[in-house]
């Protein structure tokens, strides 16, 4: 802070000599001027054609001095170019502007503005002193927050979390950082310290409903669905009504296992809003839980049409179409649905519906594995391929929701092969390993009734 005051200080003084430098030269009477040149030097002009050249010179160099400081994610290069910018850029508007008659009169209202002016830049002074360190850390946090944004979506949650834990150096207690912070945290699977950011943040924020409504899906994450209806609870007092919290907090009390409650919630926010995309869903979801998968479809079919471009509902229906058995029109929705590079989901599916069709997939998943980040579920995928041993990608599992996933597709993979106890035991493995809002207990239950052995 000490040193950028300084720097304000040198700007200021250096706007402050051509200030001066300027005025000198336009107090010089015209008539001392000889010589069509000087007159010509002297003109409108010719103030225009060079003060605005210079101006646009220093202009043009603080946007690049941005612009690198941008790219390099550091405010060094733009100060360094506003020290030596600020100077040419007051002196080509002082060239610009027109020299006032001169006079008694003149000069004593020059004297006037000359003192309000520095009146206004003590008053800036002071100001940017007590206000601008603020600011400033806010800009610095902003920045380090979008460093800690990039991070996280490539994958890099340790880089994420230390950018965030800069930031909040920078500025304690702000918001926005906190939540960001358990975001990392939570796809890290490092829930304890997600948790505590989110309380620490609501502490700040108390009728904030999206902490609340983002503590609950961390809830959900970690597989409890009681904390997580509590904090919708919570969200909905603060914003009664509101249809996608209503609908939330009906998938949470379907995972707790409450399917009336559930349903009670899920009509209510139908009612109010039948074509929001989250409504409809969760209100699939419901569906495909009850066993009625046609009512899933009609809720599906429907939301692909208000949004052909809502690839969550294209793969949500080619589960739906898998657990019916008709493969050839899950196989197109999971290709459909397959967008993001680092999110292998749809193509692990995808190759389920390949072993259904007994059609090869094992190129194309390892064709498709090349382009994902080297994570869970990558280990999955690789077993599919046959790169890897069940028993060995099972071993890379971190906790019971990934161990579910390899016990769900390495049984669904071998549907055709084993026989059908076999297969009812692993689905059912998986489904007591799974946590209830996981895509594979829901897609374990729906295959175990499809072989008639409901759990």
């Amino acid at each position: 802070t000490t040193l950028r005051a300084l720097l304000s200080a040198a700007q200021g003084a250096a706007a402050l000599a051509a200030i001066l430098a300027v005025a000198a030269l336009r107090d010089t009477p015209t008539a001392a001027a000889s010589g069509r040149l000087a007159r010509w030097a002297r003109g409108r002009a010719f103030g225009w054609l060079l003060g605005g050249s210079i101006a646009a010179g220093a202009l043009v160099a603080g946007l690049g001095g941005l612009f690198a400081s941008v790219l390099l994610e550091s405010a060094n290069p733009f100060l360094a170019v506003a020290l030596y910018g600020v100077m040419p850029l007051a002196l080509g508007i002082l060239l610009i502007v027109e020299a006032p008659p001169s006079g008694p009169l003149t000069r004593r209202w020059r004297r006037v503005f000359a003192g309000a002016g520095l009146v206004a830049a003590l008053a800036l002074g002071l100001a940017a002193l007590s206000w601008g360190p603020a600011q400033w850390r806010d800009l610095t946090a902003v920045r380090l927050e979008t460093r800690g944004a990039r991070l996280a979506a490539g994958g890099d949650y340790d880089g994420a979390v230390e950018a965030y834990n800069q930031a909040l150096a920078v500025a304690p207690g702000r918001i926005a950082t906190l939540s960001q912070r358990a975001a990392a945290y939570a796809a890290a699977n490092r829930f304890p310290a997600a948790l505590a950011d989110l309380d620490a943040a609501h502490r700040l924020a108390p009728d904030n409903v999206g902490l609340l409504a983002q503590r609950a899906n961390v809830d959900r994450q970690r597989n409890d669905p009681l904390a997580c209806i509590a904090d919708y609870d919570a969200a909905l007092k603060l914003k009664p009504g509101d249809v996608e919290l209503l609908a939330l907090r009906g998938q949470a009390k379907l995972e707790a296992g409450d399917p009336k409650g559930a349903y009670v919630d899920l009509a209510a926010a139908s009612d109010k809003a039948p074509d929001n995309a989250v409504v409809r869903r969760i209100y699939a979801g419901w569906d495909v839980d009850a066993g009625d998968l046609e009512a899933a479809l009609r809720d599906l079919n429907a939301r692909l049409h208000a949004d052909p471009g809502d690839f969550t509902a294209a793969f949500q229906r080619g589960r739906v179409w898998l657990y019916k058995g008709d493969h050839v029109r899950a196989l197109a929705d999971f290709e459909r649905a397959d967008r993001d590079p680092a999110f292998l989901y749809p193509a692990l599916w995808r190759f389920l519906a390949r072993v259904q069709l007994q059609q090869e997939g094992e190129r194309e998943l390892a064709d498709r594995l090349a382009k994902a980040r080297d994570k869970w579920p990558a280990p999955v995928a690789q077993m599919l391929a046959g790169t890897l041993s069940f028993e060995s990608a099972r071993a890379r599992a971190a906790n019971d929701g990934e161990r579910c996933e390899a016990d769900f597709y390495f049984a669904m993979s071998q549907l055709k092969m084993a026989t059908l106890d076999e297969s009812a035991a692993r689905l059912r493995q998986a489904v007591k390993e799974c946590p209830t809002g996981f895509i594979e207990y829901e897609g374990a239950k729906a295959q175990l009734r499809r072989l008639g052995r409901a759990p």
